[in-house]
């Protein structure tokens, strides 16, 4: 690495936090590491689990001291974080985020910092349907995609520093505006987990000792994501509204066509329908499912 961090806080010490905070430590990349958040109970675990070495007593003066922000909290607490430290953090800091969604993040930030703006957006493509700092792990970006979501006002070294710290823990990245990131998540990542929510509300309305007898795997891996954190996804939800509604109107549209097949018992077309889905799935995942085979 270029840079060296010095003092990190991280505000929400959580799964992402937390392992990103295992993953700088394990790798010497930080002096040392503050943990903020909303609860004391994770901020100790925490720190028992060598995520943090310090207790944030007070946030901002935590961000006075720091290098390196890093913010993982749900998206609109991330809203609220930056609205908070843009009047303390040292103009020199570097302050990312591992947030789902990223125009409205990115927005607070220009609209606060001045130009250029050292805050960069990131997203981890990495995380499981587990929350909390327990499952924290300091491997968790190795080998996963980070998109980085710098404007035409991001400050290009800040781009590169933070560029660096990621390829630094085993990431990979990407760049890719903010708009375009919140659009193409919506249908690979969220419009998914509203799927596989109401897919578990299906269910439930014939829930009986037999239903959950004969739920079976398929059920089981289809809705694994609905079993992520409420706060998370409400916040997605809001922060990627249209572009979630416009994938849930597309997927709409798919529904209603395969209904339409099956009324008409066309079966040559569900079947191209299952070879066609088949076949690109293959191309999106083929080489991951054989490793995780």
């Amino acid at each position: 690495m270029k840079r060296s961090l010095s003092t990190v806080t991280i505000i929400g010490v959580g799964l992402i936090g937390g392992s990103f905070g295992l993953a700088i430590k394990r790798r010497g990349l930080a002096g040392h590491v503050i943990g903020a958040g909303r609860s004391q109970a994770s901020l100790d675990r925490a720190r028992d689990l060598g995520a943090i070495d310090e207790i944030a007593a007070d946030v901002r003066n935590a961000v006075k001291r720091s290098s390196f922000v890093f913010l993982a909290a749900p998206v609109r607490a991330i809203c609220r974080s930056v609205e908070s430290i843009a009047p303390v953090v040292s103009r020199t800091a570097l302050v990312t985020d591992a947030g789902s969604t990223k125009t409205a993040i990115v927005s607070v930030a220009e609209r606060l910092w001045g130009s250029p703006v050292m805050f960069v957006g990131s997203h981890p493509m990495a995380g499981s349907e587990k929350s909390g700092v327990e499952y924290a792990t300091p491997e968790l970006f190795e080998g996963r995609i980070v998109a980085i979501t710098p404007t035409d006002r991001t400050d290009r070294d800040a781009v590169e520093a933070v560029v660096d710290v990621w390829h630094a823990i085993g990431a990979q990245t990407i760049e890719v505006s903010p708009e375009r990131h919140d659009e193409i998540v919506a249908r690979t990542s969220h419009v998914p987990h509203v799927i596989a929510a109401l897919l578990v509300s299906l269910v439930q309305e014939i829930d009986s000792e037999t239903t959950r007898k004969l739920a079976g795997t398929g059920l089981r891996d289809s809705t694994r994501l609905a079993d992520s954190s409420s706060e998370m996804w409400r916040d997605i939800c809001m922060t990627n509204n249209a572009n979630i509604r416009e994938g849930l109107r597309e997927f709409r549209k798919f529904l209603d066509q395969t209904i339409e097949s099956l009324a008409q018992k066309d079966d040559e077309r569900l079947l191209a329908l299952f070879r066609d889905i088949v076949a690109y799935r293959k191309t999106l995942f083929g080489d991951r499912d054989n490793r995780n085979a």
